[in-house]
């Protein structure tokens, strides 16, 4: 039967909703975009002109298209993480359908509420774990939940951020401190995999220990005659590894969607306009041993599972090149695999076998997953078609994150902090009761 499009509003129109948004475009049977809310004018009229907003469609902030009235029948929230729990309970007391980007929430007093609200409410929520969508990672789960490598013994993770995205996003970024984006940065950056090891490991959490600490960028380690900026000037400009001349000047290209978001036209600007604009006009040349963050380069979380399973999960920055590596270890088999490769290995053991085990790879980049391609394997629209099918109450994927699907993840990244910053072992059971899990 045929069914009209779901209509959604954006509030917050940075990177990741305009990436949501482009379902409307590739599925206009299945969404629309009638409504925007976003304070910068440039991007709020990229979302005007790609959807065909009018002038009364397209607003400054949430508070305003709020006090609109419910527009549509969901919200993409994509603001600031600081923002998402206030400015989601409005939402959801209007009525709209949400999807809500990660983190969904920034401490368990933040998590409770949202869940007891939409609890309460029966509101429909699901939050943005693309990587649940991409092709490895579903490929993974299918093995696990099919039997291959029999029950789960350890599961070991690690994301390695890249030199280039740690300095951008974790020092000179908007994820740089603490109290500015409200997030600890395992939460930021390490949430979707703190969401796939509760996701392949399906028993309850129940301790947790974790440590880290900052390494790469300490103060200490700051270079004898460094300025403050780079293009002071600073005496290390041409041999800093972390130099913003080297990585934004001579490389424009490399962070084009990160550094020049600002800059409509980038290719008309001069190299000394770019160089102003990196010193004068922004924190983009500020020393990355001065920086005023106060994230941490490394840390690594231990998880103990009711049925005495083990996650564990590091994430380090500085890596020469971003990868996220995975090795589960079963009772008749293991995995391992790169999610950069888009391939992992799967071994079963065979002891009747000289060699003891079997072998296969498993090539993810040819599964067919309703045609989507692009970011992550096309993870991305996946997720929309989720997100569609939720709110017309049809039956979703198994990768569907709705809200109480997320808890658990969110809550091993929030308790992880806890434990490294207090250096305590973590009761999970009880944090989850706590929270009615």
């Amino acid at each position: 039967m045929h069914q009209n499009p779901v209509t959604a509003v954006i509030v917050g129109g940075g990177h990741r909703s305009q990436i949501y948004a482009e379902y409307a475009l590739l599925r206009p049977d299945e969404l629309r975009i009638v409504a925007v809310a976003e304070p910068d004018p440039e991007r709020r009229h990229w979302f005007a002109e790609r959807f065909g907003l009018q002038k009364d469609r397209c607003f400054e902030n949430a508070e305003e298209i709020t006090a609109a009235g419910r527009l549509a029948d969901a919200a993409i929230n994509g603001t600031m993480d600081h923002q998402h729990v206030p400015t989601s309970l409005p939402l959801l007391e209007l009525g709209y359908g949400l999807l809500l980007e990660k983190p969904f929430a920034l401490n368990t007093a933040e998590l409770k509420q949202l869940s007891d609200y939409a609890r309460n409410h029966n509101s429909r929520v699901m939050i943005c774990h693309v990587l649940r969508y991409a092709p490895f990672y579903r490929a993974i789960y299918e093995q696990i939940a099919a039997g291959a490598i029999g029950d789960i013994v350890c599961i070991t993770m690690e994301e390695r951020i890249g030199y280039g995205p740690a300095a951008v996003s974790y020092v000179r970024g908007k994820w740089a401190n603490r109290q500015i984006s409200g997030s600890p940065m395992l939460l930021a950056k390490a949430c979707h995999d703190l969401d796939l090891l509760t996701w392949f490991n399906r028993a309850r959490p129940e301790r947790l220990v974790s440590l880290g600490a900052e390494r790469l960028f300490h103060p200490s380690l700051r270079p004898t005659g460094a300025t403050g900026r780079c293009f002071d000037p600073c005496p290390h400009i041409d041999s800093c590894p972390w130099s913003a001349k080297t990585d934004y000047l001579e490389h424009t290209e490399r962070y084009e969607g990160y550094i020049w978001t600002e800059i409509p036209d980038l290719a008309a600007l001069t190299e000394s306009e770019k160089r102003r604009y990196l010193h004068e006009e922004t924190n983009w040349d500020r020393c990355v041993w001065a920086s005023g963050r106060d994230n941490i380069d490394w840390q690594s979380v231990t998880v103990r599972f009711a049925d005495r399973s083990a996650g564990v999960f590091t994430m380090s920055s500085g890596a020469s090149k971003p990868e996220r590596t995975i090795s589960i270890v079963g009772s008749r088999g293991q995995i391992e695999g790169n999610y950069l490769s888009e391939r992992f290995t799967l071994r079963q053991s065979r002891p009747q076998e000289a060699s003891g085990y079997t072998e296969v790879e498993i090539d993810t980049r040819v599964l067919d997953l309703n045609g989507f391609t692009g970011r992550h394997g096309g993870a991305n629209m996946r997720m929309m078609q989720d997100f569609v099918r939720m709110m017309r109450g049809q039956e979703l994927s198994f990768s569907a994150t709705k809200l109480d699907d997320s808890i658990t993840g969110h809550l091993v990244a929030m308790k992880a902090v806890e434990a490294m910053d207090e250096g305590t072992i973590i009761d999970m059971d009880g944090a989850l009761q706590a929270l009615g899990c």
